[in-house]
């Protein structure tokens, strides 16, 4: 069995507490645990996150599996294309170089063929 990565872990359920507008303070208060374990579960530094913390997620709807995987585990009754799983950070830098790559490429083959018209002109 693979380990889960607690620190990807954490960071999916500091992103889920974030897309609720709370704060960690906020949700400590409301989850009836200290800041400072809503900080050690958000920052991988827990080894479990709290049983209150995790029936605060259930209760406010999150999706677990994806929560400790990073995966979406399709139910029989939902498409594939229902979801899409938000990029890592280093994907999106490199989704962006890609794409700047492709125009740097496009900009070379536009100079190309304006020296060549340029040439075939002067002749």
């Amino acid at each position: 069995m693979e380990n889960i990565d607690m620190i990807a872990t954490g960071k999916r359920i500091a992103l889920f507490r974030k897309g609720k507008g709370l704060t960690q303070i906020q949700l400590a208060r409301e989850v009836g645990i200290l800041q400072r374990e809503v900080s050690r579960i958000e920052t991988g530094q827990a080894r479990t996150p709290n049983p209150k913390y995790m029936a605060w997620l259930l209760n406010n709807g999150a999706d677990l599996g994806y929560i400790f995987t990073g995966l979406k585990i399709l139910k029989d009754h939902e498409p594939e294309t229902s979801y899409t799983a938000p990029p890592q950070p280093g994907e999106v830098l490199q989704q962006w170089f890609d794409k700047l790559n492709r125009r740097m490429q496009t900009i070379e083959e536009d100079v190309r063929k304006l020296r060549a018209d340029i040439v075939n002109h002067q002749r």
